[in-house]
């Protein structure tokens, strides 16, 4: 048995060291091949081949938003002063734009600052309208009424202050109606109604 042993291992190793020859052989003749092919060809030279053009690279980098962006809306009265505010995280469908692409999106806000942190974006009420609204008395109390009817309804607020608290002038200027011209004078009227 030690000789068919013997023999089994010594056919091993031949087939062994013929296969490692042949692939060794095949390797060597497809990188002569391979070599030859660009001994072949002419150095590239940048400064005088045509063909070797440098793709320009932008060196100016345009911030977009990301998923921590927050936006501020600010609302400004005529005067330009800020009379309301909001803030709120980015909607998916806002991300990765750029400011160009948000002052589009928002075409009837202006963009007052871009950062990746944070948009800001501002828009003008117009407070002063026509319809205004009207302080008089309703059900015994200080009630706040459209100028003109708005929603099938004439009355904007009934407040908690009762008319008989008040001096009767101040009564009977309720009962006769005041008018107020815009939201800011109707809040202050309110106040000093409700003090």
């Amino acid at each position: 048995m030690s000789k068919k042993f013997f023999m089994l291992m010594i056919f091993c190793v031949f087939s062994t060291v013929v296969g490692f020859s042949i692939a060794y052989y095949i390797y060597q003749s497809n990188n002569t091949n391979l070599y030859s092919e660009h001994l072949d060809k002419k150095p590239i030279n940048a400064t005088t081949d045509e063909s070797y053009k440098e793709t320009p690279v932008s060196k100016t980098f345009e911030e977009k938003t990301i998923l921590e962006t927050k936006i501020v809306f600010e609302y400004l009265d005529n005067d330009g002063k800020v009379i309301d505010s909001s803030e709120e995280k980015i909607s998916y469908s806002l991300i990765d734009m750029t400011k160009q692409q948000i002052q589009a999106y928002f075409s009837d806000w202006q963009l007052s600052s871009f950062s990746q942190n944070k948009i800001v974006l501002r828009k003008l009420v117009n407070l002063e309208s026509d319809s205004g609204y009207i302080l008089g008395e309703f059900g015994g109390y200080v009630a706040v009424f459209y100028k003109e009817e708005m929603n099938g309804t004439s009355i904007k607020e009934i407040t908690d202050t009762p008319i008989s608290s008040l001096n009767k002038t101040e009564q009977n200027n309720l009962k006769a109606g005041i008018y107020i011209k815009n939201e800011e004078q109707l809040v202050k009227a309110l106040e000093d109604y409700g003090s």
